[in-house]
C-alpha cells in the first residue's frame, strides 16, 4: 500500500516536477502524491482522503496561507504530519510553522534530494508513532506500563526530530555563509586590485593577516562546524535506529 502524501503549493510546475522526480517510487507503488494549490482546496481533499498521512505544504498561498491550513491540520487532523516548504528569510514563519506542529521544513527552491530525504524521514516518524499505537492495543503487558513505555519511546522519537530540524537548518545556513564568504573574498581581491591608493594602515593590516591565512582559516571553520552538524544527524539517526529496534 503506498504513502499517500498531499503536496500543497500555488506553483502549478511543482506537480510536473515532483511527479518526474519521483516517478520511479511512484511506479512502484511506494508513493502517491495528491495535490492541491491553496490551504482550503488542501483541506477538501483532507476531508476525502483519510489515508492521507503527510501534507507538505508551501507558507506564501492565496486564499489560505500555508501557516492557517497548518493549524486547520492541527485541528482536525491531529494524526497527519507536515512538512514546510520555505525561503531561506522566512525565519520567523518557519518558527511559527513549528509552533504549529509542522515536522520538519525544506528551503526554496527546492533541492529535490533534501526533499526526498526529508520525506522519508518524516514518514519513518510517522510509521513508528502507527506502530508505538499498535502496540499499545495488542501487547498483553498491564495498561498503565504499556503506555509508560509508548510515552518515553515517542518523547525520545519527538526528541530526535526536534534536534534534526535545527540541524536541517544550520546546515543550510552553512553552505549559504560558504558562498557568501566566498564571492565577500573575491570582491575584496578585486578592490584590491582595482584602487592602488590605499592607506597605509589598511596595508599593513593585509599583509598581517593576509588573505589566504583568512581564507584558509574560515575554510577550516565552516568544515568544523560542518563536520558537527553531521555528527549529530549521525546520533540522532542512530537513536531512531536504536528506538525501532
Amino acid at each position: 500500500m503506498p504513502e499517500y502524501i498531499l503536496f500543497v503549493d500555488d506553483e502549478k510546475l511543482i506537480k510536473r516536477l515532483v511527479s518526474h522526480y519521483f516517478r520511479n517510487q511512484i511506479r512502484k507503488g511506494e508513493y502517491e502524491f495528491i495535490f492541491a494549490y491553496n490551504g482550503i482546496e488542501a483541506l477538501e481533499i483532507l476531508r476525502e482522503n483519510p489515508l492521507i498521512n503527510l501534507v507538505i505544504t508551501d507558507i506564501n498561498m492565496p486564499e489560505m496561507d500555508g501557516l492557517t491550513l497548518l493549524g486547520k491540520i492541527r485541528e482536525f487532523h491531529e494524526n497527519t504530519k507536515s512538512i514546510i516548504v520555505s525561503a531561506y528569510e522566512d525565519i520567523k514563519m518557519i518558527r511559527q510553522a513549528m509552533s504549529l506542529g509542522a515536522c520538519d521544513f525544506i528551503n526554496k527552491p527546492i533541492d529535490f534530494q533534501d526533499l526526498e530525504n526529508t520525506i522519508s524521514r518524516t514518514l519513518d516518524y510517522i510509521n513508528h508513532l502507527k506502530k508505538n499505537s499498535y502496540l499499545e492495543e495488542q501487547t498483553q503487558l498491564p495498561k498503565t506500563q504499556t503506555n509508560q513505555i509508548s510515552v518515553v519511546s515517542q518523547l525520545i522519537t519527538e526528541s530526535v526530530y526536534e534536534i534534526n530540524n535545527p540541524i536541517n537548518w544550520i546546515s543550510g545556513n552553512l553552505q549559504e555563509a560558504q558562498v557568501v564568504i566566498k564571492d565577500l573574498i573575491n570582491n575584496l581581491q578585486l578592490c584590491q586590485q582595482q584602487f592602488t591608493d590605499i592607506p597605509p594602515e589598511i596595508l599593513q593590516n593585509i599583509q598581517e593577516h593576509g588573505r589566504e591565512d583568512l581564507v584558509s582559516q574560515l575554510s577550516k571553520m565552516m568544515i568544523s562546524m560542518q563536520v558537527g552538524t553531521d555528527r549529530l544527524e549521525q546520533i540522532g539517526n542512530n537513536l531512531t535506529t536504536q528506538i525501532k529496534q
